[in-house]
């Protein structure tokens, strides 16, 4: 069971410059358009990846505070962290007794934590209900996932913003018989092109471990 102890303050992925750039918009009466595409981008590409759900709090790629609750029913090599990377790991509690902080392991990038013996020799985790309080996700945005964030911004604004166009198309050449350039498409128009869930990759839930 995972809840959101401290939420992100910022859940987005680009900056108002950023997102500026990605959509092609210098003019600032289209800032609060922007902010609610901003979101919306950053949520759409959280659930393509599978996050998972701390209680009511939607998911996010970046930085916040979590408490994950695990219970065995046999003993495991390793416990899996639902949120990555770990940043940090505030407490471990083995059925109501605070570990110290040589008693366990992790490895932030994958989110697997293992029980260690003191000795810095790895150990069983028991048959127990254990609490992992940690810091998990990203304080600053990997440029690849920036990358992504803008292209699935560059498609939305095309489809759904004040100069929406044709879904999808990032070009049109309207001189002699004409020429038009897909970002995806036309025929199949996922929400998500392949080139972004290729950005996507490694930060999807269901691949890796």
């Amino acid at each position: 069971m995972l809840t959101v102890t401290t939420a992100a303050t910022d859940r987005t992925l680009l900056s108002l410059a950023e997102i500026r750039k990605a959509t092609g918009v210098s003019d600032a009466s289209y800032n609060d358009d922007l902010g609610t595409l901003n979101g919306r981008v950053a949520s759409a590409l959280a659930r393509a990846c599978r996050l998972q759900t701390g209680g009511s709090t939607p998911p996010t790629f970046r930085e916040e505070t979590l408490t994950e609750v695990l219970r065995q029913e046999t003993g495991e090599e390793y416990l899996i962290l639902s949120r990555r990377p770990v940043a940090s790991i505030t407490s471990v509690v083995e059925d109501g007794t605070t570990l110290d902080t040589d008693e366990y392991e992790i490895d932030t990038s994958t989110g697997l934590l293992f029980r260690m013996d003191g000795d810095d020799s790895r150990i069983m985790w028991p048959a127990v209900k254990i609490t992992v309080i940690y810091v998990a996700g990203w304080a600053t945005v990997p440029d690849d996932l920036k990358l992504a964030a803008a292209k699935f911004a560059r498609i939305l604004w095309t489809e759904d913003g004040p100069d929406a166009r044709e879904p999808g198309l990032k070009r049109h050449n309207v001189d002699g018989v004409g020429e038009r350039e897909y970002w995806v498409a036309p025929q199949s128009d996922p929400l998500l092109s392949g080139e972004i869930m290729e950005l996507l990759a490694d930060y999807r839930e269901n691949g890796g471990i």
